[in-house]
């Protein structure tokens, strides 16, 4: 018995097509556990969370009547480094911090001059080809989280929010 053509093409397609399905989910749970093993220092949110909040904050503040508490830093435009080349990078983006709490906008409000140079700095640390990654991208928001709650000495910042990232 011959099978027609359409009838081989349909069922060749939706093989590939649970093919691709499974490789997207594999990819990404790996792509987490890839985050993990190539940046050690990846500290994910539930380890910054502030000691001194109760569990009952958390579901307060993860409740979807709660809006989150946003500050945006404006733009930051900086050179970014490519080691063992001339070429000249620089990337332009714009930042929102999500807060912990209202009380953490006097903070940034007051050292803004402060977080916008730490920006600057961690952003001169990284190179063009790992910012160009998703990897280096995520990388580069927990630094960002890291160093400016090291700076005011107090977790501040939950979440990093590129309302736009350039490179060139």
């Amino acid at each position: 018995m011959r099978l027609p053509i359409p009838y081989i093409f349909s069922a060749s397609l939706a093989g590939i097509g649970i093919a691709l399905g499974i490789y997207i989910i594999w990819h990404s749970y790996s792509a987490n556990r890839l985050v993990l093993s190539h940046f050690p220092d990846y500290a994910p949110q539930a380890e910054r969370a502030p000691a001194s909040v109760s569990p009952d904050y958390y579901a307060y503040a993860h409740s979807d009547d709660v809006p989150p508490v946003l500050f945006s830093l404006g733009e930051v435009l900086a050179n970014v480094s490519e080691p063992g080349s001339r070429a000249n990078h620089f990337a332009r983006l714009r930042l929102d911090f999500e807060l912990f709490d209202e009380g953490g906008r006097h903070l940034l409000e007051q050292g803004e001059a402060g977080v916008k140079h730490t920006v600057i700095e961690i952003l001169r640390g990284q190179s063009f080809d790992r910012l160009n990654t998703l990897d280096g991208k995520l990388y580069f928001k927990e630094e960002i989280v890291a160093r400016i709650n090291s700076l005011l000495n107090q977790p501040v910042i939950r979440q990093v929010h590129f309302a736009s990232f350039y490179l060139q």
